[in-house]
This record gives structure tokens, C-alpha cells and sequence, in this order.
């Protein structure tokens, strides 16, 4: 509900693209292809949920103004701590130490972070 509340406020400031999440396996699918392809990951404007598993690959990179939803890995509504601690440390180093400072998988709550902060943490700014 909080993701489709931001996609709709997205939808009429006419911000640029949004993409929710959803299946962690489709997406862990998708973006082990484009690794292995040697494809670029351009961030969505809005990268929510398992869409932020891109995070994971070589070639990516994201603006300053892109944000970046996180939240535990669940299933009913609850928290699967063991696929949760899978997603996170498919990420890279500064992201894990940046989830783990903020609870970031630690619960259905929303943690964001905008792709400015991430820089600072991660630097991969498209350029």
C-alpha cells in the first residue's frame, strides 16, 4: 500500500519511472541475466522493494534524485529473517553496512534512501 501511495504521488508531480518490486526471484532473474550479459542497470527514478536487488550487479548506476525503498523480504505479511539476510548481503559491502545502521530489512516499514545518499556510500552516479 505505501509503494502504490508513492507511485500514484509520482504519477501526478509527473516524475519519471517507478518501478514497486515484486517477485524476488523474477527479479534476482532478471538482473543475474543482465550481469552475465555484461548489460548497464539504469536505477528507475523509484526503485522499490526487489527492483533495489539491481543494487547487487557491476554495471549500474542511478541519479542523485533517484530514491531507493527498502523493507524485510516477506511473505504474508511477516518478515522472513533468513531471506532477508540472503537479499542483503547479495549487496554490496557499503549498502549492507548502510542497511544494517538502519534496520533497513529488518521490517515491513519502509527505509529509503536517495540515490545522493547512496553516492556518498556506493558512487555509482550515471554520468
Amino acid at each position: 500500500m505505501r509503494l502504490a501511495t508513492i507511485a500514484i504521488a509520482m504519477t501526478l508531480a509527473g516524475c519519471g519511472t517507478y518501478d514497486g518490486g515484486g517477485s524476488v526471484y523474477e527479479y534476482s532473474m532478471r538482473y543475474h541475466e543482465m550481469e552475465r550479459l555484461g548489460e548497464m542497470w539504469v536505477a528507475p527514478d523509484f526503485c522499490g522493494s526487489a527492483c533495489t536487488l539491481g543494487l547487487r550487479n557491476t554495471k549500474v548506476c542511478y541519479r542523485p534524485d533517484t530514491v531507493f525503498a527498502f523493507h524485510c523480504v516477506s511473505s504474508g505479511g511477516k518478515c522472513d529473517k533468513r531471506a532477508s539476510e540472503a537479499f542483503k548481503s547479495a549487496m554490496p559491502e557499503g549498502i549492507q553496512r548502510w542497511a544494517e545502521a538502519t534496520g533497513a530489512f529488518d521490517s515491513t516499514e519502509i527505509v529509503s534512501i536517495s540515490g545522493h545518499d547512496l553516492a556518498a556510500i556506493d558512487g555509482r552516479i550515471c554520468g
